[in-house]
């Protein structure tokens, strides 16, 4: 059942942070853009700006995340957070666990997931590192669920299924943000 677009937006806010690696984040614009299952957001700390493409809807405790990070925008970051029970007392890098992907009916990617935690942060993160990430992207843009499937110890699984409704918007609207805000005019002459 489809959220209202005031209650997606609240379940955005409180699952946008943190920002990378940091402990904390800020919402620089307020003007959050829900597009169906996905939104757009600018998130910063101090500097740092990442203009993020999520998917916050279709679990209340977890969320699929491409990040923009500004003056790299065309290495977005692949990213999935869960939240835990507890808020984690360090930074640790759990687990390097083998996984696929897959959009719809497509080729299956073959990827590898960090697991790991953050000091002060209930969340369990999940950064995704995709031979053919372009390709894969390009995939989000077109498909409608992206399937999940993680391998744990004794090839027992782990599965989850995020919906791509609005990702074909969200996600170049977020690069196109990124691409616009790095853009500084350099004088070589100074």
């Amino acid at each position: 059942m489809p959220r209202s677009t005031a209650s997606l937006s609240a379940a955005l806010l409180l699952t946008l942070l943190p920002l990378g690696g940091a402990a904390s984040a800020d919402l620089v614009d307020e003007r959050l853009q829900v597009i169906d299952a996905w939104a757009v957001a600018t998130l910063g700390d101090g500097e740092q700006r990442v203009y993020r493409a999520l998917n916050a809807s279709d679990y209340s405790d977890a969320y699929l995340a491409v990040n923009y990070p500004a003056g790299v925008c065309d290495l977005p970051d692949l990213q999935m957070r869960v939240t835990l029970e507890e808020t984690q007392e360090r930074d640790e890098v759990v687990n390097l666990a083998p996984t696929e992907i897959r959009i719809d009916r497509l080729q299956t990617h073959n990827a590898a997931a960090e697991f790991a935690t953050r000091a002060g942060d209930d969340g369990f993160y999940a950064r995704f590192y995709v031979e053919d990430q372009a390709e894969l992207l390009r995939e989000m843009r077109r498909g409608e669920v992206m399937r999940l499937r993680f391998e744990g110890e004794e090839e027992n699984y782990w599965y989850m299924e995020f919906s791509l409704y609005g990702a074909d918007q969200a996600l170049p609207l977020a690069a196109d943000q990124c691409r616009r805000t790095s853009q500084q005019p350099q004088d070589f002459f100074d």
